[in-house]
């Protein structure tokens, strides 16, 4: 068990602030060749450990990264998280996750949990977080002067940085694809909500229809809220159209993949019958052999860091949106048509 500052020096009769000094390596002017060393052989017997956040709070910097966030458990949040991580080692800050559940209470705290550390910066993953409960807390940060940046959503771009991938590129890549596979009736699954990841993956879809010259069919088109329930109802939708689509095109793969055992209950054969892309790369779409569109979620939790130590640097400069650039990964899923 570790000994503090005050037991060092209570054993050696020497004031609390000359052990502090000679641990932090400024003992010189304040203690003898002698007293130094005994203090530092001392600290080793008793196998002292520097409380490095009270140190921190003392020079007003704890090298403390918060990570806020609304969910862990998918490969786009552990690759963020590894990218923060990654990133944060290097400069030598520690990270300090904020994981909170699906509510207004339970977001609100962690993130005050995280203030209350004095993080030296803040990084919000948007993924999975509502938009109202987000500024219901964000209001108290910004007032803080504390250097934060947003993943996933360029809806806070007046207030803070915001790091995401462009979306309407991606959608419109993956949509692309399906096009050049042959396919011209290509139905949508997404956008369901106001996040401005959703809006843009449909005006990336759409977009890409209208360069191919081919119309838009609203009936193809149903919303989604990331949920089974909510993708599984709006295939079920999409399929009651006449003709029916022979591609499909869906905003997330863990949508993705409850459109596909809708698919495969109705007895309709994936990419046989209607081929179909996802979005975002995650574990759920490799063993299906799901084509989905890659948002290197390392480099935007790398990025993020970054903004906010530019940010911790030059509090004043200007707010800013980094758009990094997707990948389409494709797989079995995606087929010529037939």
């Amino acid at each position: 068990m570790s000994v503090s500052i005050t037991e060092i020096a209570k054993r050696l009769n020497v004031s609390h602030s000359t052990v502090s000094r000679v641990l932090n390596g400024r003992g010189k002017q304040y203690a003898s060749e002698q007293t130094a060393r005994q203090i530092r052989d001392l600290a080793v017997e008793l196998n002292y450990r520097p409380n490095r956040l009270a140190s921190g709070l003392l020079r007003g910097k704890t090298n403390l990264i918060g990570v806020a966030m609304g969910r862990c458990n998918s490969s786009y949040a552990g690759g963020i998280l590894e990218g923060v991580r990654a990133a944060c080692e290097d400069i030598g800050y520690q990270v300090l996750l904020g994981r909170a559940k699906n509510d207004e209470l339970s977001e609100s705290k962690q993130v005050r949990l995280l203030l209350d550390y004095k993080v030296d910066g803040l990084i919000c993953v948007a993924d999975g977080w509502g938009h109202e409960r987000i500024l219901h807390w964000l209001d108290e940060v910004v007032m803080r002067d504390l250097p934060c940046a947003v993943i996933d959503s360029r809806a806070y771009a007046d207030r803070v940085d915001c790091v995401v991938t462009d979306d309407v590129a991606g959608a419109a890549m993956a949509t692309r694809h399906l096009i050049e596979l042959g396919h011209r009736r290509i139905a949508h699954v997404g956008g369901g909500d106001i996040r401005t990841t959703s809006t843009d993956r449909r005006n990336g879809y759409l977009r890409a229809l209208a360069d191919a010259g081919i119309a838009s069919d609203p009936a193809l088109i149903q919303g989604c809220a990331y949920s089974k329930e909510s993708a599984t109802a709006a295939i079920q939708t999409i399929l009651e159209v006449r003709p029916l689509p022979t591609a499909v095109f869906v905003a997330s793969d863990g949508d993705a993949y409850w459109v596909w055992q809708t698919l495969n209950d109705r007895g309709i054969r994936v990419p046989d019958d209607i081929a179909l892309v996802g979005y975002g790369n995650l574990d759920v779409g490799l063993g299906l052999g799901l084509t989905t569109v890659d948002q290197a979620p390392q480099t935007l939790g790398a990025m993020a860091v970054k903004r906010v130590l530019n940010r911790i640097d030059r509090p004043g400069a200007p707010h800013e949106v980094v758009e990094l650039n997707t990948q389409l990964i494709v797989r079995r899923s995606s087929a010529a048509r037939a």
